[in-house]
């Protein structure tokens, strides 16, 4: 089942800004969530352009495929089950793009909605 994200993009964009925002690793690295986070369709972008570039360098810098499935892991699974409960949504299925000068993580996540538990 693809999940379409598309009459909830605003708000699914400022919450996983608001997930961003308040990890205390991340956040003195922010330069703009706007640029960080994009719902398209199916997908959430993850844009690395929207970090300091030293952080990007420092953590990211030839490891997005190694680093971005923690983060998806920490901060955007967890929540995201939460998210889909709060919003009543039954879908399940959606892809998470992590775009890093030059280098492109995609993956396709299911996220457990806890009602279904």
């Amino acid at each position: 089942m693809e999940l379409n994200f598309g009459r909830y993009k605003p708000a699914l964009e400022r919450q996983i800004q608001s997930w961003f925002w308040l990890n205390d690793y991340m956040r003195p690295w922010i330069l703009s969530l706007d640029k960080l986070v994009e719902v398209q369709g199916a997908d959430i972008v993850i844009d690395l352009v929207g970090f300091n570039e030293l952080y990007t360098d420092r953590y990211f810098k030839g490891k997005v495929k190694d680093m971005a499935p923690k983060m998806i892991e920490q901060i955007l699974i967890p929540n995201l089950g939460i998210f889909l409960k709060k919003i009543g949504y039954r879908g399940y299925s959606f892809g998470i793009v992590v775009r890093g000068r030059g280098e492109l993580y995609k993956n396709t996540f299911n996220v457990k909605n806890p009602d279904w538990e």
